[in-house]
């Protein structure tokens, strides 16, 4: 079996491997960045989405309201963007979008299923 040397490599296969080596190591931090980014973005819709308020609207406004929730574009505090890199603002803003619009979608379907609920409740018992 013969015993394979560094000497005896050819220098630009051995470039090759170290430049496969880095950029291997720099997607993956730069995969870890995103990840980061999206979770904290995540967290900040989280906290920042009144769930009252979508409730509400899709109480009060039924169907217009879970309609307003799906087209209202909600956009994250600018002060998280502060010394960032162009690629941490896009990953952190879309995920941002992505979780409050499903915040607010989903709070105002409960409130408008509520609302139909407490609606025809009511009209049934009127009626009666």
């Amino acid at each position: 079996m013969p015993h394979l040397s560094f000497q005896r490599m050819n220098p630009l296969f051995v470039l090759g491997l170290v430049l496969i080596l880095l950029a291997g190591s720099t997607t993956l931090f730069a995969q870890d960045a995103r990840i980061q980014a999206c979770q904290q973005a995540e967290a900040d819709a989280q906290a920042l989405t009144s769930p009252a308020l979508w409730l509400a609207a899709g109480f009060f406004g039924g169907i217009v309201g879970v309609f307003i929730a799906y087209i209202l574009q909600p956009n994250p505090p600018a002060s998280k963007f502060i010394g960032k890199s162009p690629e941490y603002v896009a990953v952190y803003s879309e995920c941002y979008r992505q979780k409050a619009r499903s915040i607010r979608t989903q709070k105002a379907w409960i409130g408008c299923g509520v609302g139909a609920i407490l609606g025809s409740s009511l009209s049934i018992a009127i009626t009666l």
